[in-house]
């Protein structure tokens, strides 16, 4: 059974995490894969490093817990490509 991370984050606390939560969740089970754990950082800028649920996210990574992470975009992980590499060279 494949173990997937679905992150989802919105800058700004008037927008929801919840349409990216449900895309992605529908995404997971039309591939079968139904161990699906969520993370939502709610009204927390791109821009910022540290956040809350990203960093659980890659805590449980490092301990090897998930096997893929799902996100609605890319900049969903980080607003530049320095960003989305540190997260991945964070956990490794």
């Amino acid at each position: 059974m494949t173990q997937v991370a679905i992150y989802a984050r919105v800058s700004t606390k008037d927008q929801s995490t919840e349409v990216q939560v449900t895309q992605l969740t529908a995404y997971c089970r039309a591939r079968g894969w139904t161990d699906v754990a969520v993370f939502r950082d709610d009204g927390i800028s791109g821009v910022r490093d540290n956040r809350p649920e990203l960093d659980k996210l890659r805590a449980r990574m490092l301990h090897g817990e998930f096997e893929a992470v799902v996100v609605s975009k890319m900049d969903r992980l980080g607003r530049s490509l320095g960003m989305i590499l540190r997260f991945w060279t964070k956990r490794m």
